[in-house]
């Protein structure tokens, strides 16, 4: 929740603090909380040490998807067992999905 925040109130998305707070409010309901392991086995490592997380917690909470615009999280496509994909690659998915 912390780095959806952070991200949120990067200049890039113009919102203000009242639309920050209310797409919060909006995504939070359909947010799961996932318990990490003290001890983590191995897995692809990030580039970026500070992006391994979004890696673990794809992992634990046994995600079907990782959808991100961040290329070091991206380069990790292949490596492991859930999708990593950029929300464009997401959205084609899902909107294929719903026509099936």
């Amino acid at each position: 929740m912390q780095e959806l925040y952070r991200i949120l109130c990067h200049p890039k998305f113009s919102l203000a603090a009242a639309e920050r707070e209310e797409l919060l409010c909006d995504y939070l309901p359909f947010a799961e909380l996932v318990t990490m392991p003290v001890r983590l086995p191995a897995l692809p490592q990030c580039r970026d040490s500070h992006d391994q997380k979004f890696i673990e917690l794809a992992f634990y909470a046994k995600a079907d998807m990782l959808v991100t615009g961040n290329k070091d999280l991206l380069v990790l496509a292949n490596k492991v067992k859930f999708l990593i994909c950029n929300p464009v690659i997401c959205r084609d998915r899902l909107m294929s999905t719903s026509k099936a």
